[in-house]
């Protein structure tokens, strides 16, 4: 395996579609393939506060009081407490159920990480892959070649998403229509089987936008490397 996510021979087919694609243009093609861009600890903290908010007085409108359950389980209790002992009780067990409750829910999406992207907003999540598919882009350098012509193919795997970042100079005379070509043929890889197809195919759509309106002036040097980056 060259990576954890695609196989030595994906790798090579999508190495072998950025050089040929990249020997028509004078712009560059990066891909990045990243397990998942985000932890998400807000989903975290948002679901384990709101179930620990919600869930102890829910308890005790169905009858589930700290002294009850205590009986039920065979535990020890005062035959005749003290004037605001019961209270007092009350507010300690209902204060421990609470922090149990956080505890329990928060464990669970910090090692369930489908579960944790699966209660996360849709929104937040493209939000995400988009910010983190511009950082690649801007760290890469792919908006420095000469012609100011990258293009970068990031796929999010863990939240099912492929974003496409291009050039200005580029972007304004192809349009979304290509890009949105070539997303899809990523999505379409993936959920087929064959992520290394999908990335090749996307490969060729940009390509070939970028050999349309750049065209190749001959030897270049190749500012990027061929091969895809896994995350």
């Amino acid at each position: 395996m060259a990576g954890e996510m695609l196989s030595a021979d994906h790798h090579r087919q999508i190495m072998e579609a950025v050089a040929a694609a990249e020997a028509k243009t004078r712009g560059e093609i990066a891909c990045i393939l990243a397990q998942e861009v985000s932890a998400y600890p807000e989903t975290t903290i948002a679901w384990a506060a709101g179930a620990a908010l919600v869930l102890p007085p829910l308890g005790l409108f169905i009858g589930l009081r700290p002294d009850v359950i205590d009986a039920a389980l065979g535990g020890w209790s005062v035959a005749h407490p003290a004037a605001g002992s019961g209270l007092m009780e009350m507010l300690g067990g209902y204060a421990i159920a609470q922090g149990v409750i956080f505890g329990v829910v928060a464990a669970l999406l910090t090692f369930m990480p489908k579960l944790r992207r699966a209660l996360t907003p849709p929104a937040v999540k493209r939000r995400r892959v988009k910010l983190m598919a511009l950082q690649h882009f801007l760290a890469m350098g792919v908006h420095q070649d000469e012609s100011r012509t990258g293009v970068l193919i990031f796929a999010a795997l863990g939240e099912h998403q492929v974003e496409i970042v291009a050039d200005k100079a580029i972007h304004e005379k192809v349009g979304q229509t290509a890009w949105n070509e070539a997303a899809g043929a990523v999505v379409a890889g993936m959920r087929g089987g064959e992520p290394g197809e999908g990335f090749v195919r996307a490969v060729q759509i940009c390509g070939a936008a970028l050999a349309t309106h750049y065209p190749s002036r001959g030897k270049k040097a190749n500012a990027l490397p061929d091969r895809l980056v896994e995350l």
